[in-house]
């Protein structure tokens, strides 16, 4: 779990990267149900197709994730950071969820 972790054009029906020291990378990844989340280390998440649940998080680094436009139930928080959001559209009933979330560091939603 100790170092960076990277996964690229991968389609599945989930993925979860998890590192405990290290940054976490993931680029034109496709599943309906996406983990990332490093305890020390910067989060980046690209989803070329709207997943149903993603979860993206980080104790101490900054966070990023990038999904198609649409609508999404949206949770983003930074404990010390900015929040950043655009390019899609935030309904609380829709069906596909985002949590995105640092302790400490920004965070970004971005709809492509």
């Amino acid at each position: 779990k100790d170092g960076a972790i990277t996964l690229a054009n991968v389609v599945a029906r989930s993925v979860s990267a998890t590192s405990d020291y290290g940054p976490v990378s993931l680029a034109r990844v496709t599943a309906a149900v996406v983990l990332a989340h490093s305890e020390d280390g910067a989060v980046q998440v690209e989803l070329p197709a709207a997943p149903t649940r993603a979860t993206i998080s980080s104790h101490y680094g900054k966070v990023g994730l990038t999904v198609p436009a649409g609508r999404y139930a949206l949770s983003a928080s930074s404990g010390y950071g900015v929040v950043t959001v655009s390019g899609i559209a935030i309904d609380r009933r829709a069906r596909r969820v985002l949590g995105v979330h640092s302790d400490d560091g920004s965070v970004s939603v971005t709809g492509a």
